[in-house]
């Protein structure tokens, strides 16, 4: 598939050449038409994949807010990690308010949200002027159950009564200490299916270094990527941990 975006209206003539990984010198072709009138407007026109020649002109303020998913409060200290297809925009923090705020142009946007003792979450959307804001909601870790064993309290020993001068008395039997319940052995912890084994892995911390690179631009490459990523989410346990997750562009 070739692809060529005109910027003006009125005929149009452009030589290209295509190599092939069959032939050892490029294919010329030639292309040619006339643009009778094509639209302007930069939230309805055709998507462009190479570089506008208004880039940078149309941006706007985009905000979002990251919240919990149980309590609807928001989350302070979250990362959030913007990218398009020209790769990754920036990592921004949210406030004590739960939100952040940068300057971007109109486009399709990847997200990755994360937070400390929560789950992180994967978003895409298409942001423009019209819908500026975002509000991410994250669901907590369930925290690890704690056993907790009862020993019974040993009350203090009686007192006789104190016999009278120049008798003799037998000193009462001791009363028997009783012998405390031994604490019950914790239950292991069984992994669902799907799930990595409790007996053969330790607790992980996670860290997802991704590709980005020109190598990643294959129509089938970055979709099947996303899905590994979801499946490899849906393996980890509560002991698990997600640390970060990097982007990276070779060479």
């Amino acid at each position: 598939m070739l692809r060529y975006t005109p910027s003006t209206k009125g005929p149009f003539k452009e030589n290209v050449e295509v190599i092939l990984s069959a032939l050892d010198k490029p294919v010329k072709l030639e292309i040619s038409g006339n643009i009778k009138n094509y639209n302007q407007d930069f939230l309805t026109s055709c998507y462009r994949f190479g570089t506008s020649p208004t880039a940078g002109v149309f941006r706007f303020e985009h905000t979002g807010t990251v919240i919990d998913a149980v309590t609807g409060k928001p989350i302070p200290g979250a990362t959030v990690q913007l990218v398009d297809i020209g790769g990754l925009r920036g990592t921004l923090k949210t406030n004590r308010g739960g939100t952040y705020s940068k300057e971007v142009t109109p486009g399709l946007y990847e997200f990755v949200v994360t937070a400390p003792n929560y789950i992180g979450v994967y978003h895409e959307q298409y942001v423009n002027p019209q819908k500026p804001d975002i509000t991410f909601k994250l669901e907590p870790l369930k925290p690890e159950e704690i056993l907790v064993v009862n020993t019974p309290v040993q009350e203090p020993e009686p007192i006789g009564e104190i016999p009278a001068p120049g008798t003799t008395t037998t000193p009462p039997a001791k009363p028997t200490t009783p012998t405390p319940p031994t604490p019950a052995t914790p239950v292991k912890p069984v992994a669902k299916e799907g799930e990595l084994s409790y007996d053969e892995f330790k607790p992980n911390n996670v860290v997802f270094l991704i590709d980005v690179s020109g190598s990643m631009k294959d129509s089938l490459k970055l979709p099947l990527l996303k899905q590994s990523m979801v499946n490899l989410l849906g393996t980890l346990r509560p002991i698990d941990r997600l640390s970060n997750c990097y982007l990276c562009r070779w060479g």
